[in-house]
């Protein structure tokens, strides 16, 4: 947890410090929890969010990346109503708490002076933003708490505010005070583990710090206060000591703390320099560090929203898609029996004197048996004579015929959206930012617009005359030419509107612009261009890149293509070992580092079949590489 009661209480101080004085100029509320305060000092304009998301509580300078709502929520219009050219003359907090009260001076209707006060209440799980009144009574709030969910403390509209009640914890300088004294641990803490005992000892300290300061004595922080040494003891003393002399002196070190030098999300910040093997980076402001980290985990969650969202809906379209295919491999079992119906017909035909009106079998000698033997044939009771059930085999052997045909042909179809869904997951698995899983969305999104449009088995049994076999197919698959069964409805005649119609169609172009493609240079200089999407790989690989260029993708597996922009001199041999790594690092399994094989050759030996899905092409002399994934987040961008 990044935010805890010490860091707000240096994001107060630096707030109030920067803000105080400031007019408000805008109010906006993007989303259910988060409100954007636009303010005027008469030199900058700042920009403060303040978000009561119970995920990720954040107060900072700037605005998320989100569109603001057409019609303002209630909540923001109540804020707009009281707190609109309202002077913001302080921010505060109660000592160590994550509370962040604004306070403003308004004008009433009458033009009369009024106070507001904002409360921020930005504790995990019981998160709030409370508009109050001078005498604190609540004007209304984001999230309205009853009797039901709390007793004690109902925010309700009308309802006079409380402050939580307080935790029996020493702030820093008390416990620096009794330290002195030379109690550093108070026995009724002996019972509790190291880092339980110092959370319930320091008011605003928060896990992190203390595990770090646990680690930084070398203590295993599973041991009991009591059994700790007294000079275990002291030396944990110290340490803490060490930490609360800066929170209480105010000597802040706003820093964010990284996995590794190559992490792009910070793990935590603090408004502290903690001793942690983590990599630090330290800032010059406690609000930047607040915003670095909200704005990266903002974004890293919406990421793995996004990419949740789409592995679920592919691994329902994958589940459907196999369900068929499954189905069409029953017709195709169904269908290898036409020989076998059509056999029994004719021998029934040719056997009649054998037959015997209302019986269960017939015995029939087979002549297209070399020795000619008896076989039995199972017959319909309730037909009236021989011929009957030989007509009834020959139906079966038609239609177990145009099950084989028709199943064959749907079950390519279906083995090869298999695949191609496959290459998604794969791609959605790799996506590094929201922009890819927005480029993947929007592939699958055309896939299942242009599904409901395909044929059912049912039309094409019915129109099995009607299909044609796309001709010289290397790729062993057969596709069925669509055809116009249902040429629709006659429109209805709609009123001219010239300016309405020029804003749809500029809303339709900006819609339909396509998201560039990842370009990267390798470290000789060359531009290496990678694709979003299956529909991207092909606009690449088609149509952009030049004949002489070199394409690259892994081999055997779903992954992206990969460009290499050159002109006709050679390519060195790392620039194609970056290019192969990227290739590598988008077709990967997560977190696997394994080599893998990767071709490479120019693009005029790189064409895509008839019919084939986006992504999908055929290649030929070509070379193979085997490489490490590269991260290709270490190479330059152009």
């Amino acid at each position: 947890m990044a935010l805890d009661g010490i860091t707000a209480t240096a994001l107060s101080e630096e707030l109030n410090h920067r803000l105080a004085g400031s007019r408000v100029d805008r109010i906006m509320q993007p989303d259910r929890y988060t409100i954007v305060l636009t303010l005027y000092n008469g030199h900058r304009q700042e920009q403060l969010t303040i978000s009561a998301n119970p995920s990720l509580p954040a107060i900072y300078l700037g605005r998320p990346d989100q569109p603001n709502p057409q019609i303002a929520p209630s909540f923001c219009m109540m804020l707009r109503k009281y707190l609109q050219g309202a002077t913001l003359t302080a921010i505060d907090t109660p000592p160590y708490e994550r509370i962040f009260r604004l306070h403003f001076q308004a004008l009433d209707e009458y033009r009369d002076r009024v106070e507001k006060y904002l409360v921020a209440e930005l504790i995990n799980r019981r998160t709030n933003l409370i508009l109050l009144n001078a005498e604190g009574n609540i004007h209304n709030a984001i999230i309205h708490v009853d009797h039901s969910i709390n007793r004690v403390r109902e925010i309700l509209p009308a309802h006079p505010y409380q402050l939580p009640p307080p935790m029996d914890k020493l702030s820093p300088e008390e416990w620096l005070s009794s330290l002195e004294a030379g109690t550093p641990f108070p026995s009724y803490l002996d019972p509790l583990r190291i880092e339980q005992a110092l959370l319930a000892l320091i008011l605003g300290l928060s896990p992190f710090p203390a595990r770090t300061i646990i680690a930084s004595c070398g203590l295993d922080p599973r041991l009991q206060l009591q059994e700790l040494s007294p000079a275990q003891k002291t030396q944990l003393a110290a340490a803490l000591a060490q930490q609360m002399q800066k929170v209480a002196a105010r000597h802040w070190q706003p820093t964010l703390y990284y996995s590794s030098t190559d992490a792009k999300v910070p793990l935590d910040f603090y408004a502290l320099s903690l001793p942690t093997p983590l990599h630090k980076e330290p800032l010059t402001s406690i609000a930047q560090a607040m915003t670095v980290f909200s704005n990266s985990q903002r974004e890293s969650n919406r990421l793995e929203q996004k990419r949740q969202h789409l592995k679920r809906l592919l691994n329902q379209e994958l589940e459907a898609v196999a369900r068929k295919a499954d189905l069409h491999r029953q017709d195709l079992a169904e269908g290898e029996k036409a020989d076998k119906f059509q056999r029994y017909g004719e021998l029934i035909l040719a056997n009649l004197r054998q037959y015997q009106p209302n019986a269960r079998t017939m015995t029939a000698i087979d002549y297209y048996d070399p020795d000619q033997k008896t076989i039995e044939i199972p017959l319909q009771e309730q037909l009236s004579s021989g011929p009957a059930n030989a007509d009834r085999y020959f139906r079966r052997a038609n239609k177990a015929k145009s099950k084989l045909k028709i199943g064959s042909q749907l079950l390519a179809i279906a083995e090869r959206n298999l695949s191609w869904l496959r290459s998604l997951q794969t791609a959605v698995d790799t996506a590094a930012e929201v922009a890819d899983l927005e480029a993947i969305n929007e592939e699958f999104r055309h896939y299942r617009k242009s599904s409901k449009n395909a044929l059912t088995a049912a039309q094409l049994r019915g129109i099995a005359g009607q299909t044609e076999r796309r001709p010289n197919q290397k790729q062993s698959e057969t596709e069925l030419q669509p055809l116009n069964l249902n040429p629709g409805k006659p429109g209805k005649k709609k009123s001219y509107h010239p300016k309405q119609t020029k804003k749809k169609k500029q809303r339709a172009h900006s819609a339909d612009q396509p998201l560039p493609p990842r370009r990267y240079l390798s470290s000789d200089g060359l531009l290496i261009t990678v694709g979003r999407n299956n529909i991207q790989n092909d606009r690449l690989t088609l149509r952009q890149a030049a004949k002489d260029h070199l394409w690259l993708h892994v081999k055997d597996a779903p992954g992206t293509h990969v460009i290499i922009n050159h002109k006709q001199e050679e390519i060195p041999d790392r620039t194609i070992e970056e290019a192969a790594g990227i290739a590598a690092w988008f077709s990967r399994k997560a977190g696997s580092l394994a080599k893998t094989a990767v071709d490479f050759c120019p693009i005029r030996n790189v064409r895509k079949p008839k019919s084939a899905h986006p992504g999908h092409v055929i290649y030929d002399d070509y070379s193979t590489i085997l490489v490490e994934p590269l991260d290709p987040t270490t190479l330059r961008k152009p």
